[in-house]
């Protein structure tokens, strides 16, 4: 809690050790992030130690019969040689319709972590989302070291601060990933990660908070894999706004990406729009 994380959950790769240290902290728990078939995968608060087989899509599957919450780390691969071909990046359209995964990755930083694996994960998002999939933001700061903690985080909008709200509100979608920034999204009053049913060529409503204690430079409505509207910042620590469109007869989603002045930024994970 040093790091000024208001809870941990602590993962290892192919053992669970660390739920041995974990009873005497409040505000930790237990995971694991073992590789399997190309890509790892992340488990929160799992039965027992995963062993996977080898095979991505059918190990996700396991996974999360396993687990409480799952998640895809590093989906395009990590710093600083780790790259993932479009063989191994396709697999992510092979595990369901809704899952999440991580936007940004801490892995082998210390300072700010957004790089050009995160711009292709990024991307890689908004494919996912154009085509039909419900994909939840997070972000993980991959410490191998402990310098690393908390230099990239997932905001939740959890009802307490212990683990099974935490986990409910990551089912939810309703969280953001985050190398500093505060970022909270609502469409027609309804949080991130929420299906918001609209007639056809009725109003869509759509309300964002940032704030970061450098100040705010940016920030953009992502909307169908196209920015539609930038908000300058001005420096401000916190910047308010809000857009207005017509519902249109396809699904859809909306996002929101925020750049602090030090060029520090945050995710939030989409809203989906579905017509009534």
């Amino acid at each position: 809690m040093a790091a000024g994380l208001d809870f941990i959950f602590a993962t290892d790769h192919a053992s669970l050790r660390q739920k041995r240290f974990l009873p005497g902290l409040p505000r930790a728990d237990w995971g694991q992030e073992p590789g399997c078939g190309g890509h790892h995968v992340g488990l929160l608060r799992n039965r027992r130690l995963f062993k996977p087989r080898g095979d991505f899509p059918r190990d996700f599957q396991a996974a999360r019969r396993l687990a409480e919450f799952v998640w895809v780390p590093h989906p395009v691969g990590w710093y600083p040689r780790q790259r993932y071909g479009d063989d191994r990046i396709s697999q992510l359209w092979s595990i369901g319709d809704a899952f999440a995964m991580e936007i940004i990755n801490g892995a082998g930083k210390i300072f700010r972590a957004y790089d050009e694996w995160d711009a292709k994960a990024c991307l890689i998002w908004d494919r996912l989302l154009a085509d039909g999939r419900r994909v939840t933001a997070l972000a993980g700061s991959d410490a191998h070291i402990s310098e690393a903690l908390g230099m990239v985080w997932t905001g939740v909008y959890a009802g307490a601060c212990r683990a099974p709200s935490i986990i409910k509100a990551l089912q939810a979608g309703s969280c953001f990933a985050s190398e500093a920034p505060l970022l909270e999204l609502q469409v027609n009053d309804q949080p991130m990660g929420s299906e918001v049913l609209c007639a056809p060529g009725a109003p869509i409503k759509l309300r964002f908070r940032a704030a970061d204690a450098c100040g705010i430079a940016w920030v953009r409505i992502i909307r169908d894999q196209r920015i539609v509207r930038s908000f300058p910042g001005r420096g401000r620590t916190l910047t308010e706004g809000g857009l207005t469109w017509r519902a249109p007869r396809r699904p859809g989603y909306v996002r929101v990406e925020v750049g602090a002045v030090d060029d520090l930024r945050a995710f939030s994970s989409p809203a989906y729009i579905l017509p009534a």
